[in-house]
């Protein structure tokens, strides 16, 4: 049996409305909203990219300013390990923001004198 998901989302107050037009949201809005959170969920990288697109938004304003069940829009695409929806988000966003891969390489020396070349990938 699947329960059913009910999603919140929000838009952080002063960001993209008024603070006095943020308590007062009309049902458009708020469609538009949800939308953003259930493609994200549902890891739909193209309805989110079509629905972004559609309201004239960008991936940034919507990464930075959507709240999803009271975590930023990525922070939720992390929790459904929606993987394609939060990676349209990364790819988008300033590269300070993106996660850093690091490759460290290291050469070991055995007991017996064989040389070990080591190379390994971490990732922030």
């Amino acid at each position: 049996m699947k329960t059913k998901l009910i999603i919140v989302a929000t838009v952080v107050a002063g960001s993209v409305l008024g603070s006095s037009q943020a308590l007062a949201m009309d049902s458009y809005l708020e469609q538009t909203l949800v939308s953003f959170c259930e493609s994200t969920m549902n890891n739909d990288r193209l309805q989110l990219d079509r629905d972004i697109r559609k309201h004239r938004f960008d991936h940034k304003t919507v990464a930075t300013k959507v709240m999803c069940n009271g975590q930023t829009i990525m922070s939720f695409a992390r929790q459904y390990n929606a993987n394609r929806t939060l990676a349209a988000f990364q790819s988008r966003m300033p590269s300070n923001w993106r996660p850093v891969t690091e490759i460290k390489d290291i050469t070991v020396a055995s007991a017996n004198g064989q040389k070990w070349h080591v190379t390994v990938d971490v990732g922030h």
